[in-house]
């Protein structure tokens, strides 16, 4: 096994290998290099807060809106691990990643302005068409122009996410991982808040007339504007190293049935780490997408429980008020939950620098015994070993539920899940880059590339929210007339958590190998 070392002199690498490798990044690069994750996750942030009100203004029903919403993850797990494929392939002047970075950016900012506008589109033709436009017909072709959008919407997402996180892997060194996935995670908490911020304040209309659609239009602008710049800068700042001209042996075939069958080779040459991980995901966003779906009606749920019995003293009070501000409750703490993971994210490399240097024996310590305690303290260990830390606090957050009984309690606890969050963002993409960049540096010639690689990662994140999405179905049916089917979907996904805190406990003494 070969290994390296940092040389005295700061910003170089020194192997067995290579003399210099190549000076590490500043932090102006490393921040240009991720600005375009941090553009993806406020389109993210802002339709996570907006698009159901929007929909439901719409005439949709909350059922129908549940099953839009799916269409994120089934083009997830569908349609990204192709464009993954076809982006290795890519022999394109401008570069492997960056024109379906630029292609997926201008895809999403055009079906943003659509879907904002599918009400006035399907209004417009019905009119060239002569036709009633508030027959029950005319409602129809509104949302189905609305459905058609919002179908573009998560498509275009997925070449622009994939080809982001392999323009991250490939562009930094096997050094410079931790600190390039921790900018990414960052600017991702930027894009979370400030997503959060225009979703929960009234923009003015940029249109003198139709209805509150305009204002969500503003909003799509807006948001679009923001996503073309920050794409922009990564694709104009940074200069791609893995150009065209440089696809693997294996990919023979340009036809879709040999594209999937050279998808499916390269999945099973994937190295063993790449795989656990993928595993240890599925079974944490088992856990995640109940709480991400529905953290804001758990807190909800106990602040309308909490004064039921003020309600209920107050007969001449309408209950719609206290509705309301339970919605304030929960998005206030969607918001405390994103400010708490930027700081972590900005927090826990630093941590993670310190502990390698000072606190490696203090880890082999609190391992003694286990089948991990002869690691050596090295960054990719204390990573894993974080990944641990953050699943066993999600679990034990879900567990609190059981004992959590008041709103600013149950504000706390979800806020505090941030934490948990902050790690999920940062600690697998770090793992999986540091697999990657390593193999480039030892220009192993595998076809393992990194746009099949972040899409078979996608699946193992996407699918996992299909069958989750399911279970949660079963339990609402299971405990409907009850207030507590809300709690026990975040307990179930306390659960799988666990399961995938178990597995990244078996991971740690892995990482002492990269």
């Amino acid at each position: 096994m070969e290994h390296f070392e940092i040389d005295k002199q700061p910003g170089w690498v020194r192997g067995s290998r290579y003399a210099l490798y190549e000076p590490l990044a500043t932090s102006w690069r490393l921040f240009t290099l991720t600005s375009s994750i941090g553009g993806l996750q406020l389109v993210w942030s802002t339709i996570l807060s907006s698009g159901t009100l929007f929909l439901l203004s719409l005439g949709f029903s909350k059922s129908s809106t549940a099953l839009i919403w799916s269409l994120a993850p089934i083009c997830g797990t569908v349609v990204q691990p192709y464009f993954g494929m076809i982006s290795d392939q890519s022999q394109n002047v401008m570069g492997r990643r960056k024109p379906f970075m630029l292609g997926g950016a201008i895809g999403v900012s055009v079906s943003l302005m659509g879907l904002a506008l599918s009400e006035s589109m399907a209004v417009g033709l019905l009119k060239f068409l002569e036709l009633d436009t508030l027959s029950r017909a005319a409602h129809t072709m509104v949302q189905g122009v609305a459905v058609t959008w919002f179908c573009f919407l998560n498509i275009a997402i997925q070449p622009l996410q994939v080809a982001g996180r392999a323009f991250i892997i490939e562009n930094a060194s096997a050094e410079e991982q931790i600190l390039a996935h921790a900018w990414a995670s960052r600017i991702q908490g930027v894009g979370s808040i400030l997503g959060l911020f225009l979703g929960s304040v009234s923009l003015p209309p940029i249109l003198p007339y139709g209805n509150t659609m305009t204002g969500f239009l503003t909003l799509c602008l807006l948001i679009s504007i923001c996503l073309l710049v920050t794409v922009t800068m990564s694709c104009v700042l940074v200069e791609e190293k893995c150009t065209r001209g440089q696809t693997s042996a294996p990919y023979r075939g340009t036809s879709l049935f040999s594209r999937i069958r050279d998808t499916l080779v390269s999945i099973k040459m994937m190295p063993r780490t790449i795989r656990k991980v993928c595993l240890v995901q599925s079974f944490a966003w088992m856990g995640w997408f109940p709480f991400l779906m529905y953290h804001t009606t758990y807190i909800s749920e106990i602040h309308e429980t909490s004064d039921a019995a003020h309600v209920a003293t107050a007969g001449s009070r309408k209950s719609n008020p206290i509705n309301m501000d339970a919605v304030h409750f929960g998005s206030l703490a969607g918001l405390l939950l994103a400010v708490l993971a930027l700081a972590t994210n900005c927090l826990v490399p630093v941590l993670v620098r310190a502990f390698e240097t000072a606190g490696g024996d203090k880890i082999k310590q609190l391992l003694e015994g286990s089948k991990a305690s002869e690691l050596t303290a090295n960054s990719n260990t204390i990573i894993a070993f974080t990944w641990v830390l953050g699943h066993a606090y999600f679990v034990t957050a879900m567990i609190l539920t059981f004992f959590i009984t008041s709103r600013f309690a149950s504000m706390l606890l979800v806020a505090s899940v941030g934490i948990s969050w902050a790690i999920t963002l940062w600690v697998p993409y770090c793992l999986v880059g540091a697999v990657l960049a390593r193999r480039q540096r030892l220009e192993l010639d595998d076809a393992l590339e990194a746009g099949v690689v972040m899409g078979f990662h996608n699946v193992a994140i996407s699918a996992p929210q299909i069958i989750s999405a399911v279970i949660c179905s079963i339990v609402f049916t299971l405990c409907d007339g009850t207030d507590s089917g809300v709690a026990w979907v975040l307990r179930i996904g306390g659960f799988w958590t666990l399961v995938a805190a178990y597995l990244s406990w078996g991971m740690v003494k892995e990482m002492d190998s990269l």
